[in-house]
């Protein structure tokens, strides 16, 4: 890519922020007429509210198009961090909907399960700017605490653990009938309870969404424990290689950490 095209995204780039700002305008506002229908059970005023919020947050994915993929491959350095600029504006609008959303529960507008479903749309539209993992491994929030002092469980239900489990980021196994079905991480907003609640709601990927529950299934999941370790988030990929070499992939696992130079962290489950 020429430099003339370069700086004429990196342009437009910065007028699509400020578009950003308009419409999250738009959203927030919105937010309140939807949250008060639903407490009141308005259909309509609900519906007028969702409708408002979703085209203002629908108009931001929109404008933004592939423009922050298009910029962190094509573009160079200037793009790159133009890039980063677009996902940090994204994530900021994705955050402010879960600070409302979490206010209207606390509140009484909206019962739980509503939440949870938003906050599952919410993170289904954050899959897409998730941090790598180069830059989560720059993140050191955490590293001066010793391992020890990081929850961690062993053989909880997961019926139970999906409730009972930290919102800290960290690493996970998930066990049937003795055997180690799979090692993970999460390593995202919402830690290993927000896994665990996704794969007790077997939403935990795009095939289980969709009804194929090659995984954890309503046969099994009542059946299926955890073991978890929280850590800092630059030590969950470190933890992650260390389960697979102690236990294998298991049959439930579709991918596997091929390496990690990195032995800094106690692993304890």
């Amino acid at each position: 890519m020429g430099i003339g095209k370069v700086i004429k995204k990196v342009a437009v780039g910065t007028v699509k922020i400020a578009g950003t700002a308009v419409l999250g305008t738009i959203g927030t506002a919105s937010t309140i007429v939807e949250y008060l229908g639903a407490g009141s059970n308005i259909e309509l005023l609900e519906g007028m509210g969702h409708g408002l919020k979703s085209a203002s947050f629908n108009g931001v994915r929109k404008m933004w198009g592939a423009e922050a993929k298009e910029f962190d491959h094509s573009a160079g350095d200037a793009g790159r961090r133009k890039a980063n600029e677009i996902n940090k504006e994204k994530e900021k609008l994705l955050s402010q909907r879960e600070i409302e959303l979490t206010q209207a529960e606390q509140c009484g507008h909206v019962t739980s399960e509503y939440a949870n479903l938003q906050r599952s749309k919410i993170e289904d539209q954050r899959n897409g700017i998730r941090r790598t993992d180069a830059e989560l491994n720059k993140d050191q929030t955490g590293v001066d605490r010793p391992a020890k002092s990081f929850e961690r469980d062993y053989n909880v239900p997961l019926s139970a653990a999906k409730n009972r489990a930290s919102d800290e980021p960290g690493v996970y196994i998930l066990w049937l009938n003795g055997i180690a079905m799979k090692c993970g991480r999460s390593s995202q907003t919402g830690g290993i309870r927000k896994r665990l609640q996704e794969y007790y709601r077997l939403d935990y990927d795009n095939r289980a969404k969709e009804g194929d529950c090659w995984a954890i299934t309503e046969d099994n999941r009542d059946d299926v424990v955890v073991s978890w370790q929280c850590c800092p988030i630059s030590k969950c990929h470190e933890l992650e290689y260390k389960l697979f070499i102690k236990y294998g992939k298991g049959p439930w696992a579709q991918r596997a950490p091929n390496t990690c130079e990195d032995d800094s962290w106690e692993l304890l489950i």
